[in-house]
């Protein structure tokens, strides 16, 4: 599942926004999370006090797109644990760049990732799997290697986190 925290300052004390990552183990204080934890940090995976960094935690989410069942989750953790131990640069203009990939090559792999946000990351994750997450019908793939399939997820206001959790995901109880 993905999870979020809210307290990220964006600027200021004037906008606030939410944190994102996946869980790939445990749930609550044991639960273990992959990310890309933000400006001067790479992807890796983090205890839950590391994640929440004393802020409140806002739940586990999981796509609207799909029935999300047992084999999706294991393979959106299998991609997000093989991200973060690539150790990914943060980038803050948008969600994620890619390196040059030729142009047989139809989608990006992991290893194409040239840096990543955290809302980048938990979509990327999700949409290497098949899931849709985010963005309009024929352009929702971010691991797809199309000019316009990036330009609809570039920016800072293309997509937050907030926004991810809110309008594309479904709030999940695991306790």
């Amino acid at each position: 599942y993905a999870a979020y925290r809210d307290g990220v300052q964006i600027i200021g004390d004037v906008i606030t926004n939410w944190h994102a990552g996946i869980a790939v183990s445990g749930v609550g204080t044991s639960a273990q999370f992959a990310q890309a934890t933000g400006k001067n940090y790479t992807t890796d995976i983090v205890s839950y006090s590391s994640f929440v960094n004393g802020n409140t935690f806002l739940g586990y989410y999981q796509p609207a797109s799909v029935s999300y069942y047992h084999p999706y989750r294991d393979a959106v953790v299998e991609t997000a644990e093989i991200v973060a131990n690539l150790h990914i640069p943060y980038v803050a203009v948008t969600c994620i760049t890619y390196d040059y990939i030729p142009m047989t090559q139809t989608h990006y792999n992991p290893s194409d990732i040239q840096a990543i946000r955290c809302d980048g990351f938990v979509e990327y994750c999700f949409e290497y799997e098949g899931i849709r997450l985010a963005g309009p019908n024929n352009y929702w793939d971010i691991t797809l290697r199309d000019t316009s399939a990036q330009d609809v997820h570039y920016g800072v206001a293309a997509i937050t986190p907030k926004k991810q959790a809110e309008d594309y995901m479904v709030l999940v109880n695991l306790n």
